[in-house]
C-alpha cells in the first residue's frame, strides 16, 4: 500500500476507535467493524462494513439490536437490520479523507435513529410513502413474489399464470392469455401453464394505514383492513361471505391496488373446514373469525408488468396508448425515433405504430443506425419493427416496405439506364 494511502487509512482507524469502535473482521475486501452509535434514550449497537475506500459506494451500517431497542416497523431500516442513512447519491464523500467521510456516515446514521426512536411524525410520514417496500420486505410472514399484468380492476377476480423461466416458476396474475404468452415469449420461458385459481381484486383510493408491526396472522389482516379502508375490509368479507370459489383451492389469495401500486395476501384454507363449508362459504368465515384467525398469512409482493404501467410511469403527461402514429423513414433518425415513441406507449390498446421505409440497411448506414450488424441488408422498417417488437411485445407495430407516396420504387438494376 502506498504510504499516503496507508497514512490515510490510519486516520480512519484512529477516528473508529476513538468512536469506540473495534475491528469485527475482514472478508473479501470488506472490513468491519463493531461499535455503538450515543442515541438519544441509550446507545445502539451497529456494524460498520467498508468495502469501497473510494466511498463512490457509502459504507453499510447494520444495527445488531435492532428488534430490541427500535419500534417493530421502522423507517430506513430492513428486516436483516441493516440502515439507510444516506439516499443514493444524496451526498458526495470526500475519498482523500476518509476519517472524515466515515464521520460523516455515523453522525448521519445516528440522526436517522434518533428520529425514528423520537419522532412518530416522521415515523408513519416515511413508512407510509414507503409502505409497499415494508410490505414486500419487511418482518414476519413469508413473501411471495408475484407479476400482474393488465387485468380489470372492476371484476371480482383474476387467474393464476405460471411461467419457467430457467428453471424457476413464476407466478403471473393476469387476464389475457396473449399477454402472458407475450411475456413468456419475450423472457424466453417456456409457454405459460394456466390455473383456475383465482386471486381476488381490489382496489381502493386511500393509502395504506400505518399499523405498529406488518399483520403476521389472519386476526391482525382483518383488524389492519378495518383500520385502512373499512369499505375495502366489507368487500374482503363479501368474499369470503358468498364466493364458493375460493374454497375449491387450497389457498386464498388477494390484490389490492393502492395509490401506491399493488400489495398482496394470502393464506392456507383449512383442509376439512373448506371442504364443509364448500356450499356455505359464510361458515368458513366465522371460522376466520375465531378459531382459524391465528393461522399465519403470506404477503404477496407484487411486480406490474403490463404496458398500462410500464409506458406511463413517472410520466407527467398522458402516454401514448389508442394512437395510431406513423414514422416515416427509418433510418439515422426515425431509427432513434421509433423506439422512444415505443417507450411512451406507442402501438399499446388500441393504437398502432407504423413504421415506413422501402430502403435496406447498408454497411454505410451501420455507424447512425440504432440497428447493428444483424440487421445488414434487411429491410429497415422490417428489422426495426422486429426488434422493437422484441423488446416490447405488447405493442402493435407494422413495417411498411414502400415510400411514403404509397408504391416501392423500381429497383435499380446495372446497366438498365435507370
Amino acid at each position: 500500500m502506498p504510504e499516503a494511502a496507508a497514512s490515510l487509512l490510519g486516520e480512519a482507524l484512529r477516528l473508529l476507535r476513538s468512536r469506540g469502535f473495534t475491528p469485527s473482521g475482514y472478508r473479501r475486501g470488506t472490513r468491519s467493524f463493531d461499535g455503538a452509535l450515543p442515541c438519544k434514550g441509550g446507545p445502539i449497537k451497529v456494524r460498520l462494513s467498508v468495502t469501497d475506500w473510494d466511498f463512490l459506494t457509502y459504507p453499510s451500517i447494520r444495527i445488531l439490536d435492532h428488534l430490541d431497542v427500535l419500534p417493530p416497523l421502522s423507517p430506513h431500516v430492513y428486516a436483516s437490520g441493516g440502515l439507510c442513512y444516506f439516499a443514493s447519491g444524496a451526498v458526495v464523500l470526500d475519498r482523500f479523507d476518509p476519517a472524515e467521510s466515515i464521520a460523516q456516515c455515523l453522525d448521519q446514521a445516528q440522526l436517522v435513529l434518533d428520529r425514528i426512536r423520537h419522532d412518530p411524525d416522521f415515523r408513519h410520514d416515511d413508512i407510509q410513502d414507503e409502505f409497499l417496500q415494508h410490505w414486500s420486505h419487511g418482518e414476519s410472514s413469508s413473501v411471495y413474489s408475484v407479476l400482474i399484468g393488465n387485468v380489470d380492476r372492476t371484476t371480482q377476480s383474476s387467474n393464476y399464470w405460471f411461467l419457467n423461466i430457467a428453471g424457476a416458476s413464476h407466478a403471473v396474475v393476469a387476464d389475457n392469455k396473449e399477454e402472458v404468452e407475450a411475456l413468456a415469449l419475450a423472457l424466453g420461458a417456456q409457454p405459460p401453464k394456466e390455473t383456475k385459481c383465482p386471486c381476488w381484486l381490489f382496489a381502493t383510493q386511500t393509502r395504506p394505514a400505518v399499523p405498529k408491526a406488518i399483520p403476521a396472522t389472519i386476526k391482525e389482516l382483518f383488524a389492519w383492513l378495518q383500520a385502512w379502508d373499512h369499505r375495502l375490509y366489507q368487500q374482503l368479507q363479501r368474499v369470503l361471505e358468498r364466493e364458493t370459489q375460493y374454497l375449491k383451492y387450497s389457498i386464498a389469495t388477494f390484490a389490492i391496488h393502492t395509490p401506491l401500486g399493488w400489495l398482496g395476501f394470502g393464506f392456507d384454507l383449512d383442509p376439512l373446514h373448506r371442504l364443509g363449508a364448500a356450499r356455505k362459504p359464510r361458515l368458513y368465515r366465522q371460522f376466520l373469525h375465531t378459531r382459524g384467525g391465528t393461522s399465519k398469512i403470506s404477503r404477496l409482493a407484487i411486480t406490474e408488468f403490463g404496458p398500462d404501467f410500464v409506458h406511463s410511469r413517472n410520466l407527467t403527461f398522458p402516454d401514448l396508448k389508442g394512437k395510431k402514429i406513423t414514422v416515416v423513414g427509418c433510418g439515422a433518425i426515425g431509427s432513434h425515433v421509433a423506439p422512444g415513441l415505443v417507450r411512451l406507449g406507442a402501438g399499446t390498446g388500441a393504437g398502432c405504430l407504423d413504421l415506413v421505409d422501402y430502403d435496406d440497411m447498408k454497411p454505410e448506414n451501420l455507424g447512425r443506425h440504432v440497428l447493428g450488424y444483424p440487421a445488414l441488408f434487411k429491410s429497415k422498417a422490417e428489422a426495426l419493427a422486429e426488434e422493437l417488437k422484441r423488446q416490447f411485445p405488447f405493442a402493435k407495430i407494422r413495417a411498411r416496405v414502400r415510400s411514403v407516396k404509397g408504391r416501392t420504387p423500381r429497383p435499380l438494376r446495372c446497366g438498365s439506364g435507370d
